[in-house]
């Protein structure tokens, strides 16, 4: 993908979505929209990566998979897209394994590093206790370059080498210390993207009451305590994620909190009705499918508008057709470019219990902070 333009690697991502849509979602007629950053440098903030020593000897390889090569590995630790922050830390953990030799650091199996505006974490995971000298190295460079260390042994949970466990993200006017293993955007700035999409759709409906379901660290939970005027119940397996949501809202009245599986947390909400009428759900799951047992109770608790955020776009649309079954119709789609310079893309889906519209989207649901990638069809679909 960083061997082409970036309007080729967006509309290549179009195609994709319409494919994707076509194979597996519901009826779809109208346009795709495209929302990206704009960048496909110095933008991401989080990444894990497996560490291998070189077969010479001489240091260590830090980066991902390369295809073709079995086990090989690409070395990473330079990648443009990589935030300077980002950078500054995947190095200095570079520099010290690449000092010590195999007898030291021959137990690392992958460094994962986060950043954010005000932190940065790194945890070195092994699969047997740390060499001490490793240790005390890891432990200086973190002192020296201001980040903070865990060390993680397999499952285990992880040991606070340096610093502090959390890191700060900002939400609004909300912080959230989030925990090393809860989920946070890689792409702050495809994030904000993603928002001012979900603004746009949900624009204009008279939305008071809204669920959050895969809240994770709050993203869109404190988007929509911004946006709307009511309650908002967010709910994640993660008790973690949940937990720093709800510290980072201070006891904020219009915030439930709920962790737990979403078919059961949602079955307990169906009994407080009418008390509780959320009319708008924004579903943003990890990349398997929910299916029918996890979304069946949207409707009987009053929602009439579901936007879902797939990361995996195939999972997306099949969710999609599960919910149409259930009476929800397409009412828009878009490409969510999280990842610019690489194949992934989140597929974003607006579904309504009214009848779709056909063809183009008019007036003001148009989004204002998004690209558009016409089709020749589209521009039949247009002129008729």
């Amino acid at each position: 993908m960083r061997h082409i333009s970036q309007e080729r690697e967006l509309a290549w991502k179009l195609t994709s979505a319409r494919q994707v849509l076509e194979r597996y979602g519901p009826a779809y007629g109208g346009s795709v929209d495209v929302v990206s950053p704009g960048v496909r440098r110095g933008h991401r903030v989080r990444g894990r990566f497996r560490v291998q020593r070189r077969p010479d000897g001489q240091g260590v390889v830090m980066g991902l998979r390369q295809v073709g090569l079995g086990d090989g590995l690409v070395d990473i630790r330079g990648c443009v897209a990589q935030s300077a922050r980002f950078t500054q830390v995947m190095g200095a953990v570079g520099a010290v394994l690449d000092a010590l030799g195999a007898e030291a650091t021959g137990s690392v199996e992958s460094v994962e590093v986060r950043t954010s505006d005000r932190d940065a974490l790194a945890i070195v995971q092994s699969s047997a206790p740390m060499d001490l000298g490793l240790k005390e190295a890891l432990v200086g460079a973190a002192k020296t370059h201001g980040f903070s260390l865990l060390g993680q042994v397999g499952d285990e949970t992880p040991t606070m080498f340096h610093g502090k466990p959390s890191l700060q993200v900002q939400h609004g006017r909300w912080t959230v210390e989030t925990a090393p293993g809860s989920w946070t955007h890689a792409s702050p700035l495809a994030g904000e993207g993603l928002l001012t999409w979900l603004r746009s759709r949900i624009e204009g409906q008279g939305h008071r009451d809204a669920l959050d379901l895969c809240c994770a660290t709050g993203t869109v939970t404190f988007d929509l305590l911004e946006q709307l005027e009511g309650d908002v119940v967010a709910v994640d397996a993660d008790r973690a994620a949940v937990l720093s949501v709800k510290e980072a809202a201070g006891g904020l009245e219009r915030l439930e909190t709920r962790a737990g599986k979403l078919s059961v947390v949602l079955r307990k909400l169906r009994r407080r009705t009418p008390a509780l009428r959320p009319t708008l759900a924004v579903v943003n799951p990890m990349r398997k499918v929910l299916g029918e047992r996890e979304l069946k109770d949207l409707r009987p608790l009053g929602v009439r508008q579901v936007i879902y955020l797939g990361p995996a776009a195939a999972s997306a649309a099949k969710d999609a057709a599960v919910l149409a079954a259930l009476g929800y119709h397409l009412h828009g789609a878009a490409v969510i470019d999280l990842h610019p310079g690489t194949a992934q893309f989140m597929l974003g889906l607006d579904l309504r219990t009214q009848p779709a519209l056909t063809g183009r989207i008019k007036g003001g649901e148009e989004p204002t902070a998004s690209h558009r990638y016409k089709t020749p069809k589209d521009d039949q679909q247009e002129d008729s």
